[in-house]
């Protein structure tokens, strides 16, 4: 993966530069161009994806970064940021989401081939953290106590509240991570099938909670929600 590869930033002036959600959101959608800006972005990726648990940036292994600064930002008291940060629960499954697209819309065979490790330890990923919340949900909360309170595409620390607008406590599950978890799981089975007989066993059980719990009008809606059971409403 020695190249020179290319990826969108997220936003000038301020978020110019490398957040996991932003560019594999872009990717995907300009995947009807080429996959080349795919390809670059899950190379981007891959090559800082988790490899040990490190508290302090919320690294875990498998897991896709947040967001890439050029040194450590205090933007308050209580939020620091270091200059890798893996605080989002949602660009994993998004990193695998992309890959299978980008397969279907004609990534190199090869090329897919090359990323399957990385998916494979995205799925572990997704499902160790399925199982630690004993629901089979994909949850988050920040563990560093200055990280971001919110990690989803909605991430201010007052953005996620009840229907009565008391604010939600940690840990959280969005809808919508839900459904990227379920398509992530059956696209992630569905290369590991295409590549290898056995792979698609290794992904066994991820997103049945979410097939589950959420009629499909639920899981194709566009605002954020939490999930039943959590006093949340539209």
């Amino acid at each position: 993966m020695g190249r020179t590869d290319q990826f969108l930033a997220a936003g000038a002036p301020w978020y110019l530069t490398l957040f996991g959600r932003d560019a594999l959101w872009a990717a995907r959608m300009l995947l009807p161009l080429g996959t080349k800006l795919a390809a670059g972005t899950l190379r981007t990726l891959a090559r800082r994806q988790g490899t040990h648990t490190d508290p302090t940036t919320e690294e875990q292994p498998g897991k896709i970064l947040h967001e890439v600064l050029r040194t450590t930002q205090q933007f308050s008291g209580t939020l620091i940021l270091p200059p890798v940060y893996y605080g989002t629960i949602d660009a994993t499954p998004l990193w695998i989401i992309l890959l299978h697209d980008a397969c279907r819309w004609g990534l190199a065979p090869e090329e897919v081939e090359q990323f399957l490790p990385h998916a494979e330890a995205a799925l572990s990923w997704m499902r160790e953290q399925s199982d630690a919340s004993g629901d089979g949900f994909l949850k988050y909360v920040d563990q560093t106590g200055r990280g971001l309170a919110n990690q989803g595409w909605k991430d201010h620390d007052d953005s996620i509240r009840h229907r009565d607008g008391l604010l939600a406590a940690s840990p959280i599950a969005l809808c919508e991570v839900q459904a990227y978890a379920y398509e992530a799981a059956r696209g992630g089975a569905a290369l590991l099938r295409a590549f290898g007989p056995a792979g698609s066993r290794r992904v066994g059980g991820l997103g049945r909670a979410t097939g589950h719990a959420f009629p499909q009008a639920v899981l194709g809606a566009g605002l954020p929600r939490l999930l039943p059971g959590r006093r949340v409403g539209p």
